[in-house]
């Protein structure tokens, strides 16, 4: 009989190099695509103003207009922000209960001021390379194993990385199920647990960090607002 599961620990790994790492590509992309989206809401608040305003080039009309994506852009922010307060409490709450109730092991949490990578420079040509690595879930799916890295603060969330991990726990759920009964002597509530846990985890930090974006489109929609409403008498 085996265990249903296993977990590794969160490590830090120290490495020599002799040359310096640049920033992985995807903090650069998403930086980049979240530019073009606000250039984007922009150049589409303009072109409203201009299709409803330019008949009328009304001074009244402009100001009603700018409040209304103001409006419409703090309603956003306030909604997002209630349901991402709502999320967030419940991924801690999981957390939580993971590392101190279901675990049989101690879980360390990597630290919130220590990035996921940084390279430190030693001398001219040498630098020292630190990687923090999450805990990590091993669940036995008999012939195969999925593993899945636990986020544990907010820099872990990413969204296609949650997603995708959500819907490779959603799969093979029934795969671990019948593992789990037929295969194991593992506790079935302490696996099932642990499943369970885990799945909270990921869909409560995907869900806080969609809000969130939401908040931010929101903030976007309304500063685009005023500043629209600004500018189209000047322009136009």
């Amino acid at each position: 009989m085996k265990q249903a599961y296993s977990i590794v620990n969160s490590k830090l790994l120290i490495t020599n190099l002799n040359h310096c790492i640049k920033r992985p590509k995807l903090f650069w992309t998403k930086k980049f695509l979240w530019c073009i989206y606000a250039v984007t809401i922009f150049v589409l608040t303009g072109f409203v103003f201009y299709m409803v305003l330019y008949p009328q080039k009304n001074l009244f009309d402009t100001i009603s207009l700018g409040a209304v994506f103001a409006t419409l852009g703090s309603t956003l922010v306030s909604i997002a922000s209630l349901l991402c307060n709502k999320y967030y409490d419940e991924f801690i709450s999981c957390r939580d209960i993971f590392k101190s109730e279901l675990s049989t092991q101690e879980i360390k949490l990597t630290w919130i001021f220590l990035k996921k990578q940084e390279v430190i420079r030693k001398s001219k040509n040498e630098y020292v390379s630190y990687q923090a690595s999450n805990p990590k879930v091993i669940f036995q799916l008999g012939v195969m194993n999925l593993s899945i890295e636990v986020p544990v603060q907010k820099k872990d969330f990413y969204e296609l990385g949650l997603l995708k991990k959500i819907l490779k726990m959603k799969i093979s759920k029934k795969i671990y199920v019948t593992y789990l009964l037929n295969y194991t002597d593992s506790v079935m509530e302490s696996g099932l647990y642990i499943w369970e846990c885990i799945y909270h985890i990921l869909c409560n930090a995907l869900f806080y960090i969609l809000y969130r974006d939401l908040i931010i489109t929101g903030t976007i929609f309304f500063v685009s607002g005023l500043i629209i409403t600004f500018l189209y008498p000047i322009i136009f």
